[in-house]
């Protein structure tokens, strides 16, 4: 039998981000190899870059 990954893996496709500037998709990487979300987004047409920053700890609300 074929070795199939549980549904909550990470690994389930995320919808596709738009470029704000010119609309194409754009590539989502990691900036870290062991990090668990991507979080790097890079155009495909020109070349814009969105780095989404993760919240610092303890940065919540009170």
């Amino acid at each position: 039998m074929p070795y199939e990954k549980p549904a909550s893996d990470n690994s389930v496709p995320k919808p596709l981000r738009h470029c704000p500037v010119c609309g194409l998709a754009m590539v989502a990487s990691k900036a870290q190899e062991g990090g668990r979300e991507v979080d790097v987004f890079q155009c495909l047409r020109c070349g814009s870059v969105i780095a989404v920053a993760a919240p610092a700890p303890g940065s919540g609300k009170r």
